[in-house]
C-alpha cells in the first residue's frame, strides 16, 4: 500500500522540523490549513465530512511551503513559486533520493554532498515597479528560482539576472531532505521511512515523465 498519513501526522512532522513549541502547535496547524485553502498541494481537499489523506508528495510540498514562509514569502507567493517550478522540484528530489540510496549502499561521494534551492524573495515586490525587459508581471521569487550545488549558487551570485535577482535566499535541500526523513521516522515509525522515500521517488519520476522538456 502506498504511503498515506493523516493531518495530525503531517502537523507533527512539520512541527518537529520547524521546532514549533507545544503551546503554539494549534497556531502552526492553522498555518498549514491556510496553505491548503489555497488549493495547494492539489489532491488533498476531499470535501466536507471526509478526512483528508496525505500522500508523500503532499508532506514534502507542505514542508517546502513552510520553508518559503520562513524566508519571508506570503502563503500566496510561496504556493505560486512552488507551483511554477514543479519540474525543478521533482528533478531536485529525484537527485536527492538517488544520492540517499547510493549513500545507503556505501557509495563514497568525494567531498560533502550538498544541494540547494534558491530564489530572490523580493518581499516588498508589491511596492516595486515592473522590472525592465519583462513584458508581463512576474513574481520575482518564482522567476529567479534555481536548484543546484555550490557551483550553481556561486554562478548565480557572480552573474545575477538582469534588473532583478539582487539578493538570494537559500534552502539547503540535502539538509531539508535529511530532516524530513528523520521526522517521518520519528513521528510515524522507522518502517515508514522507506515507504515514504519510495513513494516520493515514484511521484517525482512519474511527474518528470509527464512534464517533458
Amino acid at each position: 500500500m502506498a504511503f498515506q498519513c493523516s493531518f495530525s501526522a503531517v502537523e507533527a512532522i512539520l512541527a518537529g522540523m520547524n521546532f514549533i513549541a507545544d503551546p503554539h502547535r494549534s497556531a502552526f496547524a492553522s498555518r498549514i490549513k491556510n496553505i491548503q485553502r489555497l488549493k495547494f498541494p492539489s489532491g488533498i481537499n476531499t470535501g466536507r465530512g471526509v478526512a483528508a489523506i496525505y500522500r508523500a508528495e503532499h508532506v514534502l510540498l507542505l514542508g517546502l511551503t513552510i520553508e518559503l514562509l520562513q524566508l519571508g514569502l506570503t502563503p500566496e507567493r510561496a504556493v505560486r513559486t512552488l507551483s511554477n517550478n514543479s519540474r525543478t522540484i521533482m528533478q531536485a528530489f529525484c537527485d536527492e533520493l538517488l544520492a540517499e540510496s547510493q549513500e545507503a549502499k556505501g557509495y563514497d561521494f568525494t567531498g560533502p554532498r550538498q544541494t540547494f534551492l534558491g530564489f530572490d524573495p523580493e518581499a516588498m515586490q508589491e511596492l516595486a515597479k515592473q522590472p525592465e525587459g519583462l513584458e508581463t508581471v512576474e513574481d520575482i521569487a518564482s522567476f529567479t528560482f534555481i536548484y543546484g550545488g555550490v557551483d550553481t549558487l556561486t554562478h548565480w551570485l557572480q552573474n545575477p539576472f538582469p534588473n532583478q535577482g539582487i539578493r538570494l535566499a537559500v534552502i539547503p535541500l540535502t539538509r531539508f531532505m535529511q530532516r524530513l526523513l528523520s521526522h517521518v521516522s520519528h513521528s510515524l515509525g522507522s518502517d515508514q521511512h522507506n515507504e515514504f522515500a519510495l513513494a516520493l521517488a515514484e511521484w517525482a519520476a512519474s511527474g518528470l515523465q509527464d512534464r517533458p522538456l
